[in-house]
């Protein structure tokens, strides 16, 4: 890809130029540590959670966390209750589904997708503006709103829920705020590995792609510094744009096959028929760039059986060994801002994630990662870990 300014506009295309490589390292793994626990069992009611569905960390320690119908909570650092920082409804300092939360300097911004809105707060209440919804909507997952070191707010695009399908080129990401004549980046579909039949999207309810677990797909990061991230998950690699440079960061691919119960399963579930499924799935299902420049890469995980109600009634409807994607047994590859892999996170005890917005997002910031976490009675928490990844140069 070669990256192009234009008036109010950002241009990601097809790369015909080599980009610079990092050297192979073999990564360490590193253990996350829980350092701190937000929400409770049978505390207040401010404090049990059931369905989060975003979370972000203020300037000073605090957490911010929608749990659906409640509002936007605030947190303190040391887990007590605040207050209600956005209760919920339709009103202007409301929110209804906010499936987005980001959070910087004293910032505070919401993508309330029940009132089809983008609202940024500072972070004592304030509101200070509201953008109504594009006839493009954002994502479900780390990606979705993005604030930058520049003071911008950044939200990802998809295609509308009415479109079957868009190709590329489209727009991706649009600068709501400040207000003013919006900036937009186009993206392609990212280069020979993404050239396939389905290079364009079926947004399907949370799903930017309702064939994402199981097609090669086009993925994309915006990192608070700027930075574009665009890689296609058929193969471990993708490439950064900054500063009129690229760098490819990449890593052996593991090739996990698609397995039969999960094959006839799926097949007959999505909707509308995709066809027949690969025989293996992609390599990635997440970019999450980190404010210390490291990139955490999510691999794609076997999936995991699909246990309690839902799995009774797929078993009475026929299926023999229901199965859904992979929430409890993956691992992020994290790489330094050279490009290096520098270690390889396993997915903490009690934490379900599978890099599809079938689960709630991670925050990521510099060694800390913050994650919604479940214990034995299906109850939420947001636990903070610490994940001591060493630099490149200090590694052993």
């Amino acid at each position: 890809m070669r990256a192009s300014r234009l008036p109010l506009l950002f241009v990601v295309a097809a790369c015909h130029e080599p980009a610079r490589s990092p050297r192979a390292l073999a990564p360490d793994t590193v253990y996350a540590v829980a350092d701190q626990v937000w929400g409770t069992l049978d505390g207040p009611p401010e404090t049990v959670f059931a369905e989060i569905r975003s979370l972000a960390a203020g300037s000073r320690g605090q957490l911010f966390v929608h749990d659906a119908g409640r509002g936007i909570i605030e947190l303190a650092p040391n887990g007590a209750f605040v207050r209600i920082f956005a209760a919920p409804g339709q009103g202007p300092l409301e929110v209804r589904s906010a499936y987005a939360l980001h959070a910087r300097g004293i910032l505070v911004a919401a993508w309330d997708a029940g009132n089809k809105r983008i609202s940024v707060w500072r972070e004592d209440g304030t509101l200070l503006g509201s953008a109504p919804a594009p006839r493009f909507w954002t994502a479900y997952d780390e990606s979705a709103l993005t604030l930058t070191a520049e003071g911008d707010l950044w939200a990802k695009i998809v295609p509308d829920a009415r479109d079957d399908g868009m190709g590329f080129p489209r727009p991706e990401y649009i600068r709501i705020w400040p207000g003013g004549q919006p900036d937009t980046i186009w993206v392609e579909a990212g280069g020979p590995a993404c050239d396939h039949p389905y290079d364009f999207s079926f947004r399907r309810g949370f799903w930017l792609d309702r064939r994402e677990p199981w097609f090669p797909s086009h993925l994309s990061a915006l990192g608070e510094d700027g930075a574009l991230y665009v890689g296609c998950t058929d193969d471990f690699s993708f490439t950064r744009y900054a500063d009129g440079d690229s760098l490819r960061f990449s890593r052996p691919n593991r090739r996990i096959p698609i397995l039969d119960d999960e094959r006839e399963f799926f097949e007959s579930v999505v909707t509308p028929p995709i066809g027949p499924l690969p025989d293996r799935r992609p390599e990635y299902s997440r970019i999450i760039p980190s404010t210390d420049g490291k990139v955490w890469v999510f691999e794609t995980a076997p999936p995991d059986p699909l246990t309690g109600r839902s799995g009774e009634m797929a078993r009475e409807m026929g299926y023999a060994n229901p199965v859904k994607i992979g929430e409890t047994q993956g691992h992020f590859s994290v790489f330094s801002s050279q490009g290096d892999l520098i270690a390889i996170v396993p997915l903490p005890e009690g934490m379900r994630y599978s890099g599809y917005p079938t689960t709630p997002s991670v925050l990521i910031r510099g060694d800390t990662l913050w994650t919604v976490t479940t214990g034995e009675f299906d109850e939420q928490y947001v636990t903070r870990f610490i994940v001591p990844i060493p630099e490149s140069g200090e590694r052993r």
